[in-house]
């Protein structure tokens, strides 16, 4: 066997992509890239959102607002890395697309029909193009 230079063994390899993973990754990527937008809006526009939410009748609800925001705010960060390490590990062919499908109906639990939608048409793409 020839020996290698150190050009032959650093040379990328070349991938093809389908125009199907192409857009499910796109896809994917978009549903991640809300998850961490709408978190980061809550968190900034917290104060609109609680003068908004806030109903003269019941007081009690008041005090369970902030924390309630905050909360999903982290949430929607959290589903965003482990999407993005979903995505990640899909493409290297780590992991099924059925887990994506999965963390997208998870999403849907907390109130992120954006994510569900978007993360469920890219699994279903995947599932086409890599069963």
């Amino acid at each position: 066997m020839p020996k290698k230079t150190p050009e032959q063994a650093f040379k990328p390899r070349k991938i093809k992509h389908s125009k199907r993973d192409i857009i499910a990754l796109i896809l994917a990527l978009i549903a991640v890239s809300f998850l961490i937008l709408y978190s980061v809006y809550f968190l900034a526009e917290k104060d609109s959102l609680l003068k908004d939410l806030s109903d003269p009748e019941y007081p009690e609800f008041d005090a369970i607002w902030p924390p309630f925001i905050i909360t999903m705010s982290i949430i929607w960060v959290l589903f965003a890395v482990i999407m993005a390490f979903i995505i990640y590990k899909i493409e290297n062919k780590k992991f099924k697309w059925h887990s994506l499908l999965i963390i997208s109906i998870i999403s849907l639990i907390f109130l992120r029909i954006d994510t569900f939608i978007l993360g469920t048409i890219a699994s279903i793409l995947y599932h086409k193009e890599h069963h």
